[in-house]
């Protein structure tokens, strides 16, 4: 999934496809056993990719948020608020000290 942002923002069937000709139905069954969803993944993937380009100041935000697939900057704020505890803005003038993050500990995996 990762690899696929920000180019585009990857779909369950597209991930089926990739991982072998399975189908969407048999990814979801697979990832259900292990306690995974597509979209948990997903979020994850954004999260990462999100963290490393925000922290790139050249990049405008609004940019970013659009990259990654939020319709709206509004969406990924709000998303990116969620993830870290505070706005795009806050966590870029801070580096996610303000919000009381540690952004050495903030991974896809958290």
């Amino acid at each position: 999934m990762a690899a696929e942002l920000p180019a585009r923002v990857p779909t369950r069937g597209a991930a089926a496809r990739a991982l072998g000709l399975m189908s969407e139905r048999t990814l979801a069954r697979r990832m259900q056993a292990q306690g995974l969803s597509f979209s948990g993944l997903l979020d994850a993937a954004r999260r990462a990719a999100a963290l490393q380009a925000v922290a790139r100041p050249e990049l405008a935000l609004a940019g970013i948020g659009q990259s990654l697939g939020f319709a709206e900057p509004a969406v990924f704020w709000r998303a990116f608020k969620r993830w870290t505890g505070c706005t795009p803005a806050q966590w870029r003038a801070g580096q996610g000290t303000e919000c009381g993050t540690d952004p050495n500990r903030l991974s896809s995996a958290d």
